[in-house]
């Protein structure tokens, strides 16, 4: 039994230290370098790397060189086991506004152990509030607009059926 304890012992404990020691910034600037395939950099204001989380302030998002959104906050939390990331405030620019809205409050998207094949999201805004989740084995985002407000600029790429409006993509 005292064999159990110190292996469960020193799992737990290098489980923590693996956490607190995951170099977070680095999971970031990967994210970064996947979305420069698709032409979009993120230019971060301050970041700041906690013992369970990172933050980065003030980040502005550019998509083939035109600024078109400045973000508020993201914060990532990747707990191996439960990672989240949460961005707060991202509010669009007069070009862009004109096709997908003004602004977006809040967006969450969560992955945990206990659902390995989809990551769920949750975004509210100008728009109402949505809920969805994308498939990592179909690579599908699904989102389902739950209480659709201003929803007139987002129309061409949305489809309704007897439950309302969604968006679909698979990428």
């Amino acid at each position: 039994m005292q064999v159990v304890k110190k292996l469960l012992l020193w799992l737990l404990a290098f489980f923590l230290f693996l956490l607190l020691l995951m170099p977070k910034t680095a999971l970031y600037y990967k994210l970064e370098s996947f979305l420069s395939h698709y032409d979009i950099k993120i230019e971060e204001g301050k970041t700041v790397e906690t013992p369970i989380s990172f933050l980065v302030d003030g980040a502005a998002v550019y998509a083939k060189g035109i600024k078109f959104a400045r973000i508020a906050k993201i914060k990532v939390v990747p707990l191996l086991v439960y990672d989240s990331v949460t961005v707060d405030e991202v509010v669009f620019d007069d070009l862009a506004a004109d096709k997908i809205g003004k602004k977006i409050d809040t967006i969450r998207a969560r992955y945990d152990l206990s659902d390995p094949l989809h990551i769920k999201i949750e975004a509210s805004g100008d728009f109402g509030k949505a809920k969805g989740l994308y498939d990592l084995r179909k690579r599908l985002l699904h989102l389902r607009f739950i209480d659709a407000k201003k929803i007139d600029a987002l129309r061409p790429w949305l489809k309704q059926d007897k439950e309302g409006w969604y968006y679909e993509k698979q990428f």
